[in-house]
């Protein structure tokens, strides 16, 4: 993520110097976490395959009719953070800002009866953070976690449950997203980011899917994917393999693209790499930037996270 604000339809990289500053400040290897259990199995000819309960649940079903595989689920439960899964993305480690200071204070990051709570918070004083060299002297503070260096995948699906801040006027931004662990290709237009669900509080109707990549076609977002009350609980997944993505809401597809990079500059097979899952609450900007009216805390909770191959 960039400082610039991304209206729908328009597209955003993150910067190798910021990735590098993240690279630097993570440790330990990736890999499943301990507690996700494989599930899965075909029935047979003609029959369905029987539901199979493992740490994600029962698994869904994929197109060809067999089961996914857990291969990662977090329910949130307890009082802190799971750092087998997950680490707390601060503008020191990531570099990124949106004219904000992401930080692991229990204000921004909070778990909770049974859910992770990302708030944006209108602090009392300025508050400073360094990101990518940069002092940034905020009056906000903001809440992001990844499963950098502690959990990737290549291709499969991802679901999570998630309700957004109740916020229906400029100021706020959350997103749900995928994050390659290596930018393979030099940049994440190379080697592709995967939006899954982005609310900007200027349009409270709706989500927006994205695909970070070269390619010339126009399937790459969609700005109508209408959902009723984002901040009701809803689940948003995505499903992914070396030919197509395709996201969906609810179960209804919101967005179901054809990977090509004919006509593109940037070099490399997109999303071919292992990914990351960033939950992200932040502060808004450009024509989505706060006002003096803007509601504050803003919180972007989640119910839980689950992954499958």
């Amino acid at each position: 993520m960039g400082e610039q604000v991304v209206q729908p339809g328009s597209r955003r990289a993150v910067s190798a110097a910021a990735i590098a500053i993240l690279l630097a400040a993570l440790v330990g290897p990736a890999g499943n976490p301990a507690g996700a259990a494989p599930g899965g199995s075909v029935g047979g000819k003609g029959k369905p395959p029987k539901p199979t309960v493992s740490a994600c649940g029962t698994d869904p079903l994929k197109a060809d009719g067999s089961r996914w595989s857990c291969t990662f689920a977090d329910d949130f439960d307890g009082s802190t953070l799971d750092g087998r899964r997950w680490m707390v993305a601060t503008t020191e480690a990531t570099g990124l800002s949106y004219g904000d200071c992401w930080t692991d204070a229990p204000a921004n990051v909070q778990v909770a009866n049974g859910s992770v709570r990302l708030t944006t918070r209108r602090e009392s004083e300025p508050v400073t953070c360094t990101a990518a060299g940069r002092t940034i002297t905020s009056s906000h503070t903001s809440g992001s976690i990844t499963t950098w260096g502690r959990f990737t995948m290549d291709q499969g699906r991802v679901e999570v449950r998630a309700r957004m801040p109740s916020v229906t006027e400029p100021g706020v931004q959350s997103a749900l997203w995928l994050f390659p662990q290596t930018l393979e290709y030099a940049d994440s237009l190379g080697t592709g980011e995967i939006d899954v669900a982005e609310y900007y509080s200027q349009y409270p109707d709706r989500l927006v899917p994205m695909l970070h990549y070269g390619t010339t076609s126009q399937t790459y977002t969609n700005n109508g994917c209408l959902v009723a009350d984002p901040s009701a609980w809803h689940t948003y997944a995505v499903e992914w393999d070396r030919s197509r993505v395709r996201v969906l809401y609810d179960g209804q597809t919101c967005l179901d693209h054809e990977i090509s990079t004919a006509g593109a500059s940037e070099p490399g097979q997109p999303f071919d790499q292992d990914y990351t899952i960033n939950l992200t609450q932040m502060l808004g900007s450009g024509a989505n930037a706060p006002t003096a009216s803007t509601p504050f805390p803003a919180t972007l909770e989640v119910d839980h996270v689950r992954a499958w191959t």
